[in-house]
C-alpha cells in the first residue's frame, strides 16, 4: 500500500509537470509584419509588439521575437513562471533582435553664426547623443574624447584641487583649482577660462572625485576666479581631488561635443561639428529610455539572445530570473544633461529580493554608471564580457563599483572585465565565489581600490581562485580592513597577478588561507601583502605554496611575515634570481614553471587545493600552475567579434509595402548580404532561396550585355557598394493565401562609409546603381562624367517611373533614399560617377517600396488624368537646354510591370521623352509633338491602345515670364490658348498595340502612329525685366521697410544654384537667429524676419546686422528695429 501511494504521488507530479508543459504557448512577435490584433500564436499571425505578447503570457510560455529593431518599454508585473516552465523572451531562429532605447533626430540643424556650432529643436528630452551609433561627448571642461581614450585619463584631462599641496586649503563644499599643463601641452587653469559657473538657472555641473574611491555630481553654488562652491558630499577626504565640469554651453568648444539647453523649455540641442561638416548629413540618435524591460514581482522570467542599444533591463523582487546571450551597448547613462545631479544612473539591475538569478554569456560595453548590480543572494554572473565601464564614476552606490553583487553566496565566474573607471571592479557580497575571471586595465578615474574587493563582513566563507589579475593601477585581489574590524576565514588560491601597480594580492584580517598564487611585476609595491594592522591580526592565517618576487608584511618594504603559518613559499626577497627567470615565458603570458624550475614539487599538500599535483610529480608545485598539467585559463570563452561584433553593428531596414511587383533596391552594407536583406521576402529559383525551383525573382544587371542575370545563389551573390539589384516582391511572402505586406527588411554588417566610384559604363548603356549609404543622397551633388543628368526610379506604388533631371521631375528633388536602386545612362562616351559621403542630402528621401508624396518643380508640368490613371510630362528650360536631345532629357521608359494605364510623352527626334530640357532663350515658336495613350493589356500581355477621354492640367508656376504656350490638336487643327484655360480634355485613339516588354533590361516606349497633339512654346523677347529672372551676379539688397516694427523683407539674388544662409546678429556680433538655410535655384528671392531671436523671444529695439553666405559670396547690411 505504501508503494502504491508513492507511485500515485509520482504520477500526479508527472501529470502536473506534463500538463504545464503541454499547455504552454509559443507566441510570436514581428515588428515588420505583425499586428497586435492577431492571436500571436504562429509565424503567420504574430503580434507586432513584445508588450502585447507579455500581456497574455503565463507560466511556461515562450515569446519568439523576429528580426528587427524594437523601441518598446515592456512592463511585466506579478507574472510568475516556475522551475522547468519559465516565461521566456527570445529571438526567433537566431535572428537579430535589437531593443533600441534611442530615437532618430530628424529635425533640421541650423548653424549658429559662422562657428562650428549647430542647433536644432527637439520634441523629446534626450540624455545621451549618438552619431552613426557612436556616443558623442557631453560638453565639458577640461576637454576629453572617447575615440582617443583621453576620457579615461584623469591625470591629464580632469582639473585638480590644491588639497594635495595643503590639506587645509579648503573644506568640504569648496574647491580651489590647481592649474597645471597636461601631457598634451594644454593649460588646465579654471581662472584663465573666464567661465561663469554660477549663472542663475544655468549653473555648471561639477563631477567631483573628492572621496578617493567615491565621486559625486553637484551644481556649482557660487564661483569666483579659481574657486567654486557646491553642496557638501559625504565621505570627503583630504587627498587626490579631481573634477571636471558639464552643463553649460560655454564648454561646447570641441568637435564631437554636444549640449542640451533645457532652461525655460528651450529644448535646443547644440552640436559642435568637425570643420566643414553639415550635421544635416549625419545620422543622429538620442537616448530617451532607461529600460526596455521592467520586471517586478515576477519569478522565473528569462530574457535570451536579445541585443540592447541605449537601454537595458530591470528586475525587482523576482527570484530565479535569467538574462542569457544578450548584448548590452551603452546600456546606462546619467541624466546630468537634463540637469539631474546626485542621482544614481539607471543601470542594469536585479534589485532587492531577486535571489537565484543569473546573467550569462552577455556583453556589457560603454556605460556611464555601474555595469551591473544584483541584489538578493545566490546570484550568478557567468561567462560575460565587460568593457569601457563608467567613464564618469559619479553617484554610484556603496564604494562605486564596476559590478556589485549583494547578499550571500553569489558567484562571479569566467568573466572578462577591462577598461573601467571605478576604483573597485567586482564585489560579490558575503561568502561569494570569484573564479576564472580575466580582469585588467581598471580603476582609471578614482583612487585606492582593487579589482576583486571583499569587505570585512564579506570574507567569511569567501573564495577567490583561478583568476587572471593584471595591468592595473589597483590591487589585484583584496581582503580589506576598515581599521575597526577584521575580516576572517577567506580563501585565495591559484590566482595569477602581474603588473598590478598597488600589489597583486592584499590580505588583511585573520584566519585567511592564501595558497598557490603567482604574483610578479608589481612595480614599487610588494606582490603579495599579508598586512598586519593590529596586534593579533593573521595569528591563524596560513600562507603556503605562493610564488612572488616580493612577499611581505608591508606595502613596499621587505618586512617579514612572522605570524600565523608561513611555509613553502618562493619569495624573491630570499632568492638570488627573479621569478620571471624560473617561469616558462612570461613575455608571452606563459606563467607555468620553467624547465627545472625550483617551483616544481616544492610545495606542500593542502587538501582540496593541491589535489591536481598527483597527475605529475612527487609533491605540489609552488605557484598557480602545476607543471605537466594542462594550464588553466580565465575569462569568457566565446569570441566577441563573431558573436556581437567588436563595435556596434547597426541593423538597417527598409519597408516594403503595397502589392506584388518589382522593387529596385540597394544596400548600405556591401558583400554577400542578399540572403540577410531579403530574408523576410519570398525568394525562389535559386540556391539559398525559400525554394530552389520556379522562376527566379532576384536579378543583377549585366552591364556589358545590357541584360538581366538571375541570381543563382542568394548566399554567395556579392553586391559592391553603389550597385543596385532588382527583386520581384510577392505580396504573399509565405504562400498561405494571405497578403503579408508591409514588411521591414533588415541588413546587418558594417555600413559603407567611404566614397564609391562606378566606372566603365559603355556609351548609351544603362547601369542599375544604388544608394550605398544608410542616409539619403542628393543626385545633384554626385560627381559624374559622360552621364545623363536624368535618373529614374521604379515606384511600384504608382506602377510608374519617378524621374529627375537636375531641375524638375517627379522624383522629389533628386533625393535617393537608403536601400533605393536607380537607373543612370552613359551618354557622350564611357560613363562614370562617384558618390561621396558629402553627397548625403540635408533632407530625407523616401524608399519607393511604398507610396510617396509628389513634389514637382520645373518650368512646365503637364498632368494627364483618366479615372485613377495618372501620368506627367515635364518641360524644363535652361541655358544648357537644347531643341534636340541633350543630357538633361529623360526617356519615357516602359514599365517594369505591365498594367492598364495612361502614358504621355513628348517627342524629340523621334524619341519619346518624359522630361524634355529646352533652351531658356529661343527665337519664335518651337513645336513639340506629344502623345497620350490609354492602354489596356491583352491576353498575351501586350499593350493595346484604346479610345478614351483624358483631362490635361498644367503647373506653370515656374514658367519664365517670356515664355507662353498653346496646345494644338493636330487632327482637328484646333489651337488652344492655355493662358486662359485651367484644363483641357483630350482624346486618345485606338491605334494598335505593342509589346510591354523592353528589348533590354529597360527600354523606351515605341512611337505608335502619329502624335495627335503638339505643344507650341512661344519665346518672347528678353527685356530688362526678363533678364532680371537670371541675375548676372550675387546681390543682397537693403531690407524693406527700414527701420521696421514687426516684420521686414530682405531681398537677394542668385546667379547660380546655391545653398543660402542668412543670419541675424546684434551690433556686438552675437548670433541672434537664422532665417534661411537651404538650397535655392538661380533667381531673385526674399526672406523675412519677425524680430524674434533663436528662442522665439522678441528682441529689443536697436541696430542689427543681417548677413548672407552663398557659393563663395558673403555680404552684410545693417537694419534698425524700432518698437
Amino acid at each position: 500500500m505504501h508503494q502504491k501511494l508513492k507511485l500515485r504521488h509520482f504520477y500526479i507530479l508527472l501529470i502536473t509537470y506534463l500538463s504545464g508543459y503541454l499547455l504552454a504557448t509559443n507566441y510570436y512577435v514581428a515588428t515588420s509584419y505583425g499586428n497586435d490584433s492577431n492571436n500571436g500564436t504562429s509565424l503567420n499571425t504574430p503580434f507586432k509588439t513584445i508588450a502585447k505578447a507579455a500581456s497574455v503570457m503565463s507560466s511556461g510560455d515562450k515569446c519568439h521575437i523576429r528580426q528587427g529593431r524594437y523601441h518598446e518599454a515592456i512592463t511585466i508585473d506579478d507574472l510568475d513562471g516556475s522551475s522547468g516552465s519559465a516565461i521566456v523572451f527570445t529571438n526567433y531562429n537566431n535572428e537579430r533582435v535589437v531593443m533600441d532605447g534611442t530615437i532618430p533626430i530628424t529635425s533640421s540643424w541650423v548653424q549658429v553664426g559662422t562657428s562650428n556650432i549647430w542647433r536644432t529643436k527637439l520634441s523629446a528630452d534626450i540624455w545621451q547623443l549618438f552619431i552613426d551609433w557612436e556616443e558623442q561627448v557631453m560638453a565639458r571642461w577640461p576637454n576629453a574624447k572617447f575615440n582617443d581614450n583621453t576620457i579615461w585619463d584623469n591625470d591629464n584631462y580632469w582639473a585638480k584641487g590644491t588639497i594635495d599641496d595643503d590639506e587645509n586649503a579648503y573644506s568640504n563644499g569648496t574647491i580651489i583649482d590647481d592649474p597645471y599643463t597636461n601631457s598634451a601641452g594644454t593649460a588646465i587653469d579654471l581662472n584663465a577660462t573666464g567661465f561663469d559657473l554660477d549663472e542663475a538657472n544655468k549653473q555648471a555641473i561639477a563631477i567631483l572625485n573628492l572621496g578617493s574611491f567615491r565621486t559625486w555630481s553637484r551644481l556649482v553654488s557660487s564661483h569666483s576666479g579659481n574657486t567654486f562652491t557646491y553642496a557638501t558630499v559625504p565621505n570627503w577626504k583630504t587627498k587626490h581631488h579631481y573634477y571636471y565640469l558639464e552643463g553649460r554651453r560655454e564648454f561646447l568648444d570641441q568637435a564631437g561635443e554636444w549640449w542640451y539647453d533645457t532652461y525655460n523649455n528651450a529644448d535646443s540641442l547644440y552640436y559642435y561639428a568637425e570643420n566643414g561638416v553639415n550635421p544635416n548629413k549625419l545620422e543622429f540618435r538620442g537616448k530617451v529610455q532607461s529600460y526596455a524591460f521592467t520586471i517586478t514581482g515576477s519569478k522565473y522570467v528569462q530574457i535570451k539572445n536579445l541585443e540592447f542599444f541605449g537601454t537595458t533591463v530591470y528586475f525587482s523582487n523576482g527570484d530565479n530570473c535569467v538574462v542569457y546571450g544578450c548584448n548590452f551597448m551603452y546600456p546606462s547613462c546619467s541624466k546630468r544633461m537634463l540637469r539631474t545631479v546626485d542621482t544614481e544612473p539607471e543601470m542594469t539591475k536585479f534589485a532587492s529580493g531577486s535571489a537565484g538569478s543569473s546573467v550569462r554569456n552577455c556583453a556589457f560595453r560603454n556605460t556611464d554608471g555601474t555595469a551591473l548590480e544584483m541584489w538578493g543572494g545566490t546570484d550568478t554572473v557567468d561567462n560575460c564580457y565587460f568593457n569601457k565601464i563608467d567613464y564618469s564614476v559619479a553617484d554610484n552606490s556603496s564604494i562605486m563599483l564596476t559590478i556589485r553583487m549583494n547578499g550571500t553566496s553569489n558567484v562571479f565566474r569566467k568573466n572578462t572585465v577591462h577598461k573601467t573607471g571605478g576604483s573597485a571592479t567586482v564585489m560579490v557580497g558575503d561568502a561569494g565565489l570569484v573564479e576564472y575571471n580575466n580582469l585588467y586595465d581598471t580603476g582609471h578615474l578614482q583612487s585606492d581600490g582593487s579589482m576583486i574587493q571583499f569587505m570585512e563582513g564579506q570574507q567569511d566563507g569567501a573564495i577567490c581562485r583561478y583568476n587572471w589579475l593584471h595591468d592595473t593601477e589597483k590591487y589585484g585581489a583584496r581582503f580589506d580592513h576598515s581599521g575597526t574590524a577584521d575580516g576572517t576565514n577567506g580563501i585565495m588560491h591559484h590566482n595569477l597577478a602581474w603588473n598590478c601597480e598597488s600589489g597583486g594580492i592584499m590580505v588583511k584580517g585573520n584566519n585567511h588561507k592564501v595558497y598557490n598564487n603567482t604574483v610578479l611585476n608589481s612595480g614599487s609595491k610588494n606582490d603579495i601583502i599579508i598586512l598586519q594592522i593590529n596586534s593579533g591580526d593573521h595569528s591563524t592565517t596560513i600562507v603556503r605554496n605562493n610564488a612572488a618576487d616580493k612577499i611581505a608584511n608591508h606595502r613596499t618594504n621587505d618586512v617579514a611575515i612572522d605570524f600565523g603559518t608561513y611555509s613553502n613559499n618562493w619569495n624573491g626577497y630570499d632568492e638570488s634570481v627573479t621569478l620571471n627567470s624560473i617561469l616558462s615565458d612570461t613575455s608571452n603570458n606563459n606563467f607555468t614553471p620553467g624547465s627545472g624550475s625550483p617551483l616544481i614539487d616544492a610545495g606542500v599538500v593542502v587538501s582540496g587545493i593541491t589535489d591536481q599535483y598527483t597527475n605529475n610529480g612527487s609533491a605540489p608545485d609552488i605557484g598557480a600552475y602545476e607543471d605537466g598539467n594542462v594550464a588553466w585559463t580565465a575569462g569568457h570563452d566565446w569570441d566577441l567579434n563573431t558573436t556581437f561584433g567588436n563595435d556596434w553593428v547597426p541593423i538597417r531596414s527598409a519597408t516594403i509595402s503595397g502589392n506584388s511587383g518589382f522593387r529596385m533596391m540597394s544596400s548600405p552594407v556591401s558583400g554577400t548580404i542578399l540572403s540577410d536583406l531579403l530574408e523576410e521576402l519570398w525568394t525562389q529559383g535559386m540556391t539559398g532561396g525559400d525554394v530552389s525551383v520556379g522562376t527566379p525573382n532576384v536579378w543583377i544587371l549585366d552591364v556589358s550585355s545590357q541584360s538581366w542575370n538571375s541570381v543563382s545563389n542568394l548566399s554567395t551573390q556579392s553586391l559592391t557598394a553603389g550597385q543596385g539589384f532588382l527583386v520581384y516582391v510577392f505580396e504573399d511572402i509565405d504562400f498561405d493565401g494571405d497578403g503579408d505586406l508591409p514588411v521591414d527588411l533588415y541588413v546587418t554588417g558594417s555600413n559603407n562609409n567611404g566614397n564609391v566610384s562606378i566606372t566603365n559604363i559603355p556609351q548609351n548603356s544603362y547601369y542599375l546603381a544604388g544608394n550605398p549609404y544608410a542616409s539619403t543622397i542628393d543626385w545633384d551633388d554626385i560627381t559624374r562624367s559622360n552621364l545623363s543628368s536624368s535618373i529614374s526610379v521604379w515606384d511600384d506604388a504608382s506602377s510608374s517611373w519617378k524621374t529627375y533631371n537636375g531641375s524638375s521631375g517627379d522624383l522629389a528633388n533628386g533625393l535617393i533614399a537608403p536601400f533605393q536602386g536607380f537607373w543612370v545612362q552613359a551618354v557622350g562616351g564611357t560613363g562614370s560617377f562617384t558618390i561621396q559621403t558629402n553627397d548625403i542630402a540635408t533632407s530625407s528621401g523616401s524608399f519607393l517600396g511604398r507610396t510617396v508624396e509628389r513634389e514637382n518643380k520645373g518650368g512646365l508640368i503637364l498632368s494627364f488624368l483618366s479615372g485613377d490613371k495618372f501620368d506627367q510630362i515635364f518641360l524644363t528650360f535652361g541655358v544648357d537646354g537644347n531643341v534636340d536631345r541633350d543630357i538633361a532629357d529623360a526617356s519615357k521608359l516602359l514599365p517594369l510591370q505591365a498594367s492598364p494605364r495612361i502614358t504621355a510623352m513628348s517627342v524629340s527626334n523621334n524619341e519619346p521623352l518624359k522630361i524634355n530640357h529646352l533652351p531658356y532663350e529661343q527665337e519664335g515658336t518651337f513645336i513639340i509633338p506629344f502623345d497620350v495613350m490609354s492602354l489596356e493589356i491583352d491576353t498575351l500581355g501586350n499593350f493595346v491602345t484604346i479610345n478614351d477621354r483624358v483631362s490635361l492640367t498644367f503647373d506653370n508656376s515656374n514658367l519664365p515670364s517670356h515664355i507662353t504656350y498653346d496646345i494644338l490638336d493636330n487632327t482637328t487643327g484646333m489651337e488652344y490658348d492655355m493662358q486662359n484655360l485651367n484644363y483641357l480634355d483630350l482624346l486618345t485613339e485606338s491605334k494598335g498595340g505593342f509589346s510591354s516588354i523592353a528589348d533590354g533590361p529597360i527600354g523606351s516606349y515605341p512611337l505608335v502612329g502619329e502624335q495627335r497633339y503638339s505643344i507650341l512654346i512661344h519665346y518672347g523677347v528678353l527685356g530688362e525685366s526678363i533678364i532680371d529672372e537670371l541675375p548676372r551676379s550675387f546681390e543682397l539688397n537693403q531690407n524693406y521697410p527700414n527701420p521696421f516694427n514687426a516684420n521686414t523683407i530682405i531681398n537677394y539674388a542668385l546667379p547660380i544654384r546655391s545653398r543660402v544662409e542668412i543670419n541675424i546678429y546684434d551690433v556686438k556680433g552675437r548670433f541672434v537667429t537664422s532665417i534661411m538655410d537651404e538650397i535655392k535655384h538661380p533667381g531673385y528671392w526674399s526672406a523675412s524676419w519677425n524680430g524674434k531671436n533663436d528662442f522665439g523671444d522678441i528682441v529689443s529695439s536697436g541696430m542689427y546686422i543681417y548677413s548672407i553666405k552663398a557659393k563663395g559670396f558673403s555680404k552684410s547690411n545693417k537694419m534698425i528695429l524700432m518698437k
